[in-house]
């Protein structure tokens, strides 16, 4: 499993820069904190690179919550740790991720459809979600049995969450405060939110690798039905 987090990782946190670099090298946008990834990645060749590296993301998305909670349930089992481990937020995860999709998929219809702006919110509140309560659930493990993540590991995670939490609550005090938005910029505090949401939460992602090492992907097989 850590193999396919080096390597796909990476990807989706390069893809949006690679939108940035292009929006603002051809003055297609401004850059942050003034345009959205969306509207950083809606003209060409942008359009094409995001769609062609992010859409098939979806599936692996799903696959990191699987394997995160299912490793979660593992470590509950192991230790016999009697709190919650959130195991509710697995579906609504899932089916994020469709809003996700048509989020991609609808990312140069012209004016943004409520299609777009539904499925953007979803996925990322979701996300957000996720990332904000499964870490103070590995805390709480940790506390209970400190095999279950690494000290370190654990550090990093809550000082992302922490982080995070600081930037959306700043970002809904600031929409809520925020009278106009100047002509030709997205609202600031959208833009804050996205750009810190997505990158934040695909490092809180990668600080797995290390904790997954002992991870495989396998089809399993009954060997008793096979033969």
């Amino acid at each position: 499993m850590n193999y396919l987090m080096y390597g796909l990782i990476p990807i989706l946190i390069l893809t949006p820069l690679f939108s940035y670099f292009m929006a603002t090298k051809y003055k297609e946008a401004r850059g942050y904190p003034h345009t959205t990834i969306t509207n950083m990645s809606r003209f060409y060749p942008q359009d094409i690179v995001f769609r062609f590296f992010m859409l098939p993301a979806g599936g692996f998305i799903n696959l990191i919550y699987m394997v995160l909670f299912a490793w979660m349930k593992k470590a509950q089992k192991d230790t016999g740790y009697t709190g919650n481990t959130g195991h509710w937020l697995l579906p609504l995860g899932h089916m994020s991720v469709i809003g996700y999709l048509l989020a991609i998929g609808t990312i140069d219809a012209g004016p943004l459809p409520f299609i777009h702006i539904t499925g953007a919110l979803v996925f990322f509140l979701t996300l957000f979600s996720i990332t904000i309560s499964q870490s103070l659930t590995l805390m709480d493990m940790h506390s209970w049995c400190s095999s279950v993540i690494r000290t370190c590991s654990l550090r990093i995670k809550m000082g992302i969450a922490i982080y995070l939490l600081f930037i959306f609550v700043y970002a809904l005090v600031g929409a809520l405060r925020e009278y106009e938005v100047p002509a030709n910029d997205d609202d600031k505090y959208m833009v804050i939110f996205e750009w810190n949401l997505i990158m934040g939460c695909l490092v809180w992602l990668f600080t797995f690798v290390k904790d997954w090492q002992g991870i495989y992907i396998t089809l399993k097989v009954d060997e008793e039905e096979c033969c």
